[in-house]
């Protein structure tokens, strides 16, 4: 969760996690935020989100952003809200944040069963 404050404008991250745990696979997170701040960019310029399902390199969803620098001192701030995220099995996931074609960051996380039963 990003929460903003609505007087100073500063965020708050709230619920931050490396792990998900589910009975059962496939299964459907009910929402997720992925947060980021970017600075020392150039211009007009696309950011792309991309959920990946690391073993195999699956893309299983991707957002794309158009972006402005008007200053590379500027500090430009991306939310994405995700809705209904569908994991369709055990295992790791991540996040690519891209700049044009230049891979930014990665925040990976696991889906594991409850109990800790097979992946």
């Amino acid at each position: 969760e990003v929460i903003e404050d609505k007087d100073t404008s500063k965020k708050s991250l709230i619920g931050l996690f490396n792990n998900i745990n589910s009975e059962k696979a496939p299964c459907i997170h009910p929402r997720i935020c992925v947060f980021s701040a970017l600075t020392d960019g150039k211009g007009d310029c696309n950011v792309a989100l991309k959920f990946v399902k690391q073993d195999d390199e699956r893309e299983l969803l991707s957002f794309d952003a158009p972006i402005k620098f008007f200053d590379p001192r500027q500090v430009v701030e991306l939310k994405f809200e995700i809705c209904g995220l569908i994991l369709p099995e055990f295992g790791d996931y991540r996040f690519d944040l891209y700049y044009g074609q230049e891979l930014l960051v990665s925040r990976k996380f696991m889906v594991s069963p409850i109990g800790g039963g097979k992946l």
